[in-house]
């Protein structure tokens, strides 16, 4: 048992950054209700059921709680660590032993099978990531592009296992870590498109045994010069790459070097609104995270009329509810002229 629990002083400051509570409207879908019912649990108070792993997965995993936490407790891996514990448990949601069942199956949480095959080039890797390679076919013949461009190598990828970390799926990671790492340790680094991807490579493998230098794919190509095909637009930070890394930086020099004119959007860098879609949430509440999500987008809208991000998942939950609102959503690399 997680001994941090204890450390909440219950103030309830992570309470005002978190964006579902607002959506679920009680104290036990937040970070202090879900800290206490934890607590309930250690003390013998309350029985660790399937209530009270639902309350678990009413999380993104955005980790915007932890900001304002007096504490210093970083609370969405605590939550993680209970995850584990439901899953154990056999308390995991139907929507979500899915997307294990799916990656345990086929390598991916979609259930696809993917044509790309190993190409050794140079020293360099491009990890694509599940969701560029089976949901966002336009970014995947630009990377592809790009990866023969800079003479970076391909593997046959599995999933990195951020999907079965997130939702606590602890005896499928340890496979995927030790197969991709086996793929991958041979290289001098890894690139990375997606948010997802670089937490986990970076940081969970690391923890695993595995480390791995990894790169995102805007850090690569910050140093180039490309021509952009749009002149004006916001960005959105995804929470898994830049709260968690405080990256902010490269996709926005890469963008001002592209020659495109950037606003920010009232909550942006460590204080970005989570898009809704991460840590399971979107396949267990696709429609609280759809309402996540709108409200994202109309913060875009009051400054511009295109929204850019750097992770895939964060396009397809941002696009899904932005044509409704007349925003454009684009990740990064789908404007760049190469």
């Amino acid at each position: 048992m997680n001994e941090e629990i204890y450390h909440c002083i219950r103030c309830g400051f992570c309470t005002s950054r978190c964006v579902t509570l607002p959506e679920f409207g009680v104290e036990s879908a937040g970070p202090r209700g879900r800290m206490l019912l934890l607590r309930g649990i250690a003390e013998g108070l309350l029985t660790f059921n399937e209530k009270v792993a639902g309350r678990l997965f009413q999380c993104t995993t955005c980790d915007s709680c932890s900001l304002s936490c007096p504490a210093g407790l970083r609370l969405s891996e605590i939550f993680e660590e209970f995850r584990e514990e439901a899953f154990e448990r056999g308390l995991l949601p139907e929507n979500l032993r899915k997307i294990s069942e799916n990656v345990r199956k086929f390598g991916n949480p979609y259930g696809e099978s993917s044509a790309i095959k190993s190409v050794r080039r140079g020293e360099k890797c491009l990890f694509i990531g599940c969701t560029t390679r089976f949901r966002r076919k336009e970014t995947l013949k630009r990377v592809l592009e790009i990866a023969e461009m800079l003479e970076w190598s391909l593997v046959e990828e599995v999933c990195c296992g951020s999907p079965v970390k997130r939702i606590g799926d602890l005896a499928l990671f340890r496979e995927l870590v030790k197969r991709n790492y086996e793929n991958l340790r041979k290289f001098s680094e890894v690139v990375v498109l997606c948010a997802g991807c670089y937490r986990t490579l970076s940081e969970d493998y690391r923890k695993f045994g595995a480390p791995l230098k990894v790169s995102h794919i805007t850090e690569e190509l910050a140093g180039m010069t490309f021509e952009a095909e749009i002149e004006r637009a916001t960005y959105h930070d995804p929470c898994h790459l830049g709260r968690a890394f405080s990256f902010y930086e490269p996709p926005r020099e890469l963008l001002r070097k592209a020659g495109v004119e950037l606003v920010e959007m009232k909550r942006n860098r460590e204080n970005s609104r989570c898009c809704g879609g991460g840590g399971g949430f979107r396949a267990l509440h696709p429609e609280v995270s759809r309402r996540i999500a709108m409200k994202r987008v109309e913060e875009a809208s009051e400054v511009s009329e295109v929204l850019l991000t750097s992770c895939p998942f964060c396009h397809i939950n941002l696009s899904e509810v932005s044509d409704e609102l007349g925003v454009r959503v684009h990740d990064i690399l789908d404007v760049l002229k190469l």
